[in-house]
């Protein structure tokens, strides 16, 4: 059984009652650099990381009770933060209330390293690093479901002469034009805002908390519309681009869904669009169900 445990690529340990380890493989020597034999007999928090053993004193009940656990918990090995997933399984004699429990810890750190990356590259924009639509969507649905504080207003943009940048420049280029219009949007929007990229063109924001004031949603819409206006220098190449920006104040669509809202924000960029470059389209729902009739209120020209 020694022969077994020792060439697993896990910590296999045996502990008691008293928190004092009886058994423990080969593996701790590799990881924590402490050698089988000197482990016997020496308290779970003179051999384990501390969050390790906070981790395993949270669930301690749960074995005496004779309960299998499994958990997963960040922990320091030797200098090196480590994420660990841990399985204990409690040790019983003839029926009688444990005493004392199996640990076999694996290092999952890569594994879970490369979850991370992968959900990250579902929900974002692989070229601006932004959420992309799926993210947007999922956040501005959690927003809506928050009631009163959750959605304070959308916006949805679209940048005047970004095809023309690709064709002119190469896709190259287009692709730091992007980043940078990303950037210059962020910028403008409130801490706890969301900007998200929904196609190369086009940008979303999600204003959060409670309903914002009509007056400063447009002071934040025409900052917007400055920034995205100065010129992008790359290299020799300079970049003049104008945005058209639909807004849809939550406080006129209070029982729409995330979906008919974002809707009616793009339905209002389409009209800002169609109007002439460079305009702001506020538009207003009333709540209604349909989710996209309504009208323009008056739209926020240059200057």
């Amino acid at each position: 059984m020694r022969a077994i445990a020792d060439n697993l690529p896990v910590l296999v340990a045996y502990v008691d009652n008293e928190r004092r380890f009886q058994f423990a493989n080969s593996t701790y020597r590799e990881w924590l650099g402490l050698n089988p034999e000197e482990i016997a007999g020496r308290l779970t928090h003179e051999v384990l990381d501390a969050d390790y053993v906070a981790a395993i004193a949270a669930v301690r009940q749960t074995l005496l009770n004779g309960e299998r656990v499994e958990y997963e918990v960040g922990a320091t090995l030797n200098g090196s933060q480590r994420v660990l997933r841990g399985v204990l399984v409690p040790r019983r004699v003839h029926n009688q209330s444990a005493n004392g429990y199996y640990l076999l810890v694996q290092d999952v750190t890569e594994r879970t390293a490369l979850r991370d990356r992968t959900r990250h590259q579902a929900f974002h924009d692989a070229l601006t690093g932004l959420p992309n639509r799926r993210s947007f969507r999922d956040r501005l649905d959690e927003a809506c479901a928050a009631g009163g504080d959750g959605v304070a207003a959308i916006m949805f943009i679209d940048l005047d002469g970004f095809k023309a940048v690709n064709d002119t420049y190469g896709h190259q280029c287009g692709d730091e034009v992007g980043v940078e219009a990303a950037r210059r949007v962020s910028r403008c929007v409130r801490s706890g805002d969301l900007v998200a990229r929904h196609a190369g063109d086009e940008f979303s924001v999600l204003l959060t908390g409670p309903a914002i004031d009509r007056a400063a949603l447009e002071k934040i819409a025409r900052a917007i519309r400055l920034t995205l206006s100065q010129p992008i220098t790359l290299g020799a190449k300079v970049v003049q681009l104008s945005a058209g920006i639909g807004m849809l104040p939550r406080d006129q669509a209070a029982s729409l869904s995330g979906e008919a809202l974002l809707r009616a924000a793009h339905a209002a960029m389409y009209r800002a669009k169609v109007a002439r470059k460079a305009r702001i389209v506020v538009h207003e729902l009333h709540d209604s169900p349909a989710g996209m009739h309504g009208r323009d209120r008056r739209p926020c020209h240059a200057g």
